[in-house]
């Protein structure tokens, strides 16, 4: 389930990366994101909306996986407002895929994020779709 782990952190710590490579901005405040992803087992949508402060002023995708020794950043790049990105994990007996897009403005976002995982033969895969709107300065 380490696999599933990895899905999970990728979906909730892909709003709150701090600055990259390519410098896709973010205004910092405070952030309401709706985000509606597949369950991987059952492959039932679920829906959830969060409020964040966002301090970071851009987006890496590559930060995500920063501290995963097994998975490394094929693509990202970045074209106008849009990030679009690439990630491989390959672990024991392993290996997931994540591929997503992400566009930002000063005061809205949208996303997409598809997560296609391999343990032992068994395939799952968790798709998300985000929309974020900044709702005002932080507390």
């Amino acid at each position: 389930m380490r696999y599933l782990s990895i899905a999970i952190i990728v979906s909730s710590v892909l709003i709150n990366s701090s600055a990259f490579s390519a410098e896709l901005p973010i205004n910092p405040g405070l952030w309401e994101t709706t985000m509606t992803r597949t369950d991987p087992i059952s492959g039932t949508p679920i829906t959830e909306t969060s409020q964040e402060c966002v301090k970071q002023t851009s987006f890496d995708p590559a930060d995500l996986v920063k501290e995963m020794k097994e998975c490394k950043t094929i693509t990202n790049e970045l074209n106008g407002n849009t990030l679009t990105f690439n990630m491989k994990c390959d672990m024991a007996g392993a290996s997931a895929s994540v591929e997503g897009q992400f566009q930002s403005s000063s005061t809205a976002g949208s996303g997409n994020m598809a997560i296609n995982m391999n343990m032992a033969g068994m395939v799952m895969a968790m798709n998300m779709d985000w929309t974020t709107k900044r709702i005002g300065d932080c507390n």
